[in-house]
């Protein structure tokens, strides 16, 4: 039997909430891209691109050195 509900701690809903709109972004682009639409699926791609990376912290990067 499955349970009904999953517990996340808070640094697991701080990761989801971190990678869920590059993933919804890169998504919407994919899709656009397959349909035709290149100069909005190009933006949306390069959304998912800049969420990415400040997701994974490397804009931050050799700041504090």
């Amino acid at each position: 039997m499955f349970p009904l509900e999953i517990h996340l701690d808070t640094v697991a809903w701080l990761g989801f909430f971190m990678f869920a709109p590059t993933i919804l972004f890169f998504l919407i682009g994919l899709i656009l891209l397959l349909t035709k639409q290149k100069k909005p699926g190009k933006v949306f791609m390069i959304m998912a691109g800049c969420c990415l990376l400040i997701a994974l912290g490397l804009c931050g990067v050799g700041i504090y050195q």
